[in-house]
């Protein structure tokens, strides 16, 4: 079984009518849950995930007290907390109740339990945190909304059972060579305003073929529209929508993100930048004639080869056309 985020919300709003014992007011996360986790209030309405542990096992773990998220040890009810103290992080807490649930609720052994409570917090904490605040400038937010705009295309035909894959592609984040990484293939995706005709290639390598793989060249045509346009924090949500609906490990999209500096709170900040999408076009890089320069092209002792290419001359390379 699998836990939705639906299923949570709804249990949310009928903590409010429980009798509050013990300094919570509680109810167990479901019937088919092994171990005894519940989803609880404590008495300044911090929502919190408990988890009961046997009283003749010894826990030795260090607990944590950071802004928005804590974890503690209730010794006299042998009783770890997980307490959400930032109430705006509400949806990546119930994210966090999810994947615990997941990774836990068929388990039976207590001390595995409690080891597995205890990682997933420690793995998870990093996400209520701010990451370190480095601006992006506005060709970069242009760069990110179409890289996000693509994710979102392709997680739109995800199932649960390659959500995770599709996820895993989006390497634009971690500065590798290319955006979107694929078992068979490579994109390379960039964004231009919609009268112009040419984009910038930064590298020899960002159109070169890995061996036994294609490489395609997405261009995604924007231009700013502050009626119809979009911003970085919708897609976000869009991408996150998508993630859970499947059932994703919404973790990888998370750290993806931090890694551009960014969290789904933090991205509001970019909201007064907004592009519309007008048109995606995909060309097929991998024949000799695409006009590119590579690693195996370029004169010897040549590198970090930046070049503009004009999108007028790769027409006859055009796999797919796309208007929105």
């Amino acid at each position: 079984m699998i836990m939705e985020n639906s299923n949570l919300t709804t249990k949310w709003q009928l903590l409010s009518n429980e009798s509050l014992h013990n300094g919570f007011r509680a109810l167990r996360i479901d019937a088919l849950c092994i171990p005894e986790l519940f989803i609880a209030l404590d008495t300044t309405n911090c929502p919190c995930l408990l988890l009961f542990a046997d009283d003749d096992d010894d826990f030795v773990f260090k607990g944590s007290d950071k802004e928005k998220i804590s974890l503690s040890i209730n010794l006299t009810s042998q009783v770890i907390i997980i307490k959400l103290k930032e109430a705006s992080y509400i949806d990546l807490f119930n994210d966090l109740i999810i994947s615990i649930y997941n990774r836990v609720h068929q388990i039976s052994d207590n001390k595995t339990c409690v080891e597995e409570f205890v990682y997933s917090f420690y793995k998870w904490a990093e996400f209520f945190e701010e990451p370190e605040n480095h601006r992006l400038s506005t060709d970069q937010v242009k760069g990110l909304i179409g890289e996000l705009f693509y994710l979102n295309e392709i997680l739109k035909s995800s199932k649960p059972e390659n959500i995770d894959d599709l996820l895993d592609s989006w390497v634009g984040p971690y500065e590798t060579s290319n955006d979107f990484v694929f078992e068979q293939k490579n994109i390379e995706l960039k964004t231009k305003d919609f009268n112009s005709e040419t984009i910038r290639i930064s590298s020899e390598y960002q159109l070169e073929a890995e061996p036994l793989k294609t490489v395609e060249l997405v261009v995604i045509s924007m231009q700013k529209n502050y009626v119809n346009g979009v911003t970085i924090s919708e897609l976000i949500l869009n991408c996150s929508t998508l993630i859970r609906g499947n059932f994703g490990n919404i973790s990888i999209f998370l750290k993806a993100l931090r890694q551009l500096g960014l969290t789904p709170e933090s991205s509001v900040d970019y909201d007064n930048l907004k592009f519309q999408i007008l048109q995606m076009n995909t060309y097929s890089c991998t024949e000799e004639s695409f006009p590119k320069l590579t690693s195996v092209s370029i004169p010897f002792g040549l590198s970090n080869v930046k070049y503009s290419l004009n999108t007028k001359t790769i027409e006859a390379f055009l796999i797919e056309e796309k208007k929105y």
